[in-house]
């Protein structure tokens, strides 16, 4: 391990440590769901202000919201996406919405900044395209791809693609996981006394980032990829189709898994060979090189 690396791992554990003290602090916590048939189910912590008032800006233009209190009983306005809401001083509250995205082969979403933590589950039935800015925890979930944001400063642009893949493992509707006889919780709210199972948390997922960047620059370091069987195969039915076709087409006429079809079809256009174009009709592929 060089010289430089050391300061490296200890500057990227200090970062997580900050961030796992921002969240024992009573920082928003916004968790979105983006389920298959293009819906999205959102529930966010919010503390109010010590005037009584929190605003945040939703996802998505959503005909109403379900707000509980901590304590007392708050009033709200929702104007599209804005939200205000106005209650008692210093206490929090949980919002519960959701909305319909469309039914299409393809999603383009942007979050603006938020300056909170955003957990965001993904159903099975999506493959992401593209993302900004890089997530800090990606994991797996049944049923779901996680992506964790400990404190969303910038815009985020989210791209998503239909796998044609169900979704499994659906976590609980708005109205039983947030609807309890007594004002809910959140566990990011307050740190227990001698818990240190947060801190465990924030140390471990430092060094996993750590490790994943290695193994991603040694995975760049490898020499370009050459094409195989199934990228010559999409090549050559795009030829015969005159050099354009649906990717439902492409994986249809090759009998080829919908996630294998749209991960040879990003490859091939990395390399130069197509281009992909959103239209109403699902992800157009073009043919740029024969």
């Amino acid at each position: 391990m060089s010289g430089k690396t050391i300061p490296l791992i200890w500057g990227a554990l200090l970062i997580y440590l900050a961030i796992g003290l921002v969240l024992v602090s009573g920082q928003p916590v916004e968790t979105l769901y983006i389920e298959e048939g293009g819906v999205l189910r959102g529930f966010i912590f919010l503390p109010l202000s010590s005037e009584g008032v929190a605003e945040v800006n939703l996802p998505c233009s959503v005909p109403t919201v379900a707000v509980y209190p901590e304590k007392g009983v708050p009033t709200y306005t929702l104007n599209g996406s804005t939200l205000q809401i106005y209650g008692d001083p210093n206490t929090n509250v949980n919002v519960t919405f959701t909305c319909d995205l469309g039914n299409v082969s393809t999603i383009s979403l942007t979050l603006q900044p938020i300056n909170q933590t955003l957990n965001i589950y993904i159903s099975q039935s999506y493959t992401v395209l593209g993302i900004y800015p890089t997530p800090e925890e990606i994991s797996y979930k049944p049923g779901y791809v996680y992506l964790g944001f400990g404190n969303l400063s910038t815009s985020l642009q989210l791209e998503l693609a239909e796998t044609g893949l169900p979704g499994e493992g659906k976590p609980p509707a708005p109205s039983q996981a947030t609807t309890p006889t007594t004002p809910p919780t959140t566990p990011t709210n307050v740190a227990p006394k001698e818990d240190y199972t947060l801190w465990i948390i924030v140390v471990a997922l430092a060094l996993a980032v750590i490790i994943l960047g290695f193994l991603l620059a040694r995975r760049n370091k490898k020499a370009p990829e050459t094409l195989v069987e199934e990228d010559q195969s999409i090549i050559d039915y795009l030829k015969s189709m005159g050099g354009k076709a649906y990717l439902k087409e492409i994986r249809e006429a090759l009998g080829l898994p919908s996630t294998t079809a749209l991960r040879r079809i990003k490859r091939l256009e990395s390399m130069g060979f197509v281009k992909t174009e959103k239209t109403p009709g699902g992800l157009l592929v073009v043919l740029l090189r024969k």
